[in-house]
């Protein structure tokens, strides 16, 4: 089997480290608040969940700068590349000095306009390639493992950037978890095939995510990634939970909300500014039919070197199908008219949400515990793990 060591995974660090700082231009749109039972959020939560394989953890220490990197000097590198790596490989590494270019000129263009479309033609252009590079690996656990961990985060790109009405970030996903099952046929006995089909495996699959996670560590005990999110979602797979004739009858409702006027709407103050909020509820709690228990855990650094982990209680909420998509959509329209969402419980205010929703976040509130809205609370038994 040919050593890709040099070519196709230097070509992979190079392009994901491009996408990053494309979509690291502007903020994080994607932040959801934390909201205290006063109603009072605090500082925004890193939302949605995102985990990561060792491969994929190493990728985001070289993601960890905030400058970009010396162009030319990326492309030299590459370029000295070309006259030593096999002429199929030769294209791709042309491909990829030519997506790095469109990247700096994306980073660098002022209309916004232009500037978005510069970002999709370069998404899927870096998309396309991605597909390449992993069928010129063929069955290279590391370069597939690799391509398939820049699918991810480039899903979380595309989110970030506001491009997901043009380009799917599951159908993305998708890709990344195609290779991952192909990996694990593969390699069925090498511990980093199943750790990445675990981390390509949405959450929505716990029962998969975590037989792959106990495959993980069945065949490599020293695997810290692997133990530790085994773990964590044993823990987590067994949270209360309620639905049914099980939900108390409160009142949850979604409202849009603008700085401009709309037909019929009330006002409402929030961090000083007023809002005005629609006449009409476009989702409720009839749209909820489960409610899960969940723990947000925040470390805290101290001066003294020392890190504090604090551990919340907060409740996730599962819409009926389509329902979550459509507040997905429904999200992705307020935002591209600079208006937004609010939440109420009970008649009083929330928070208020100017930015699209991720299509695989579930809504949710932090700082409350699951017994005001459930009657009575179920578990679930973990399954067998091998």
């Amino acid at each position: 089997m040919p050593s890709f060591d040099l070519s196709l995974k230097a070509m992979l660090h190079r392009l994901a480290l491009v996408l990053v700082l494309v979509g690291c231009r502007g903020d994080d749109k994607h932040a959801l608040p934390v909201v205290k039972p006063s109603g009072e959020p605090t500082e925004p939560q890193p939302a949605p969940k995102v985990d990561m394989s060792d491969i994929e953890a190493r990728m985001k220490t070289m993601f960890g700068a905030t400058q970009a990197p010396d162009t030319a000097a990326q492309i030299a590198k590459l370029e000295a590349q070309r006259a030593t790596v096999p002429e199929g490989e030769r294209e791709l590494l042309d491909r990829t000095i030519a997506l790095i270019k469109a990247g700096e000129i994306a980073m660098a263009e002022k209309d916004k306009v232009k500037a978005r479309q510069l970002q999709l033609q370069l998404t899927r252009d870096t998309i396309a390639l991605y597909d390449d590079m992993a069928a010129a690996a063929a069955d290279d656990l590391g370069t597939n493992a690799m391509v398939a961990s820049s699918l991810k985060l480039t899903a979380d790109q595309v989110e970030s950037l506001g491009l997901a009405d043009e380009i799917s970030p599951r159908a993305i996903k998708a890709k990344a978890r195609a290779i991952a099952e192909r990996m694990i046929k593969v390699h069925a006995t090498t511990s980093r095939a199943w750790a990445l089909h675990a981390s390509v495996t949405p959450y929505s699959e716990p029962e998969t995510r975590l037989r792959s996670l106990a495959r993980c560590v069945k065949l490599d005990a020293t695997n810290v990634w692997c133990k530790k999110y085994l773990d964590d979602e044993r823990a987590d797979y067994v949270r209360p939970y309620c639905e049914g004739s099980d939900l108390k009858p409160v009142s949850l409702e979604w409202r849009e909300v603008s700085k401009k006027p709309i037909a019929g709407s009330s006002t409402v103050e929030h961090h000083y500014e007023t809002f005005h909020v629609a006449p009409t509820t476009t989702f409720t709690w009839k749209d909820v039919v489960r409610v899960q228990a969940d723990e947000p855990r925040t470390e805290i650094h101290r001066a003294d070197g020392k890190v504090e982990h604090q551990i919340s209680s907060s409740v996730t909420f599962e819409l009926a199908p389509g329902k979550l998509d459509a507040m997905v959509a429904w999200s992705r329209v307020l935002e591209l008219r600079e208006d937004g969402y609010a939440l109420f419980l009970d008649g009083k205010l929330l928070f208020i949400e100017q930015r699209a929703r991720w299509e695989d976040s579930n809504p949710g509130i932090s700082n409350v515990k699951i017994d005001q809205f459930c009657t009575k609370t179920k578990t679930r038994m973990l399954p067998p793990l091998g």
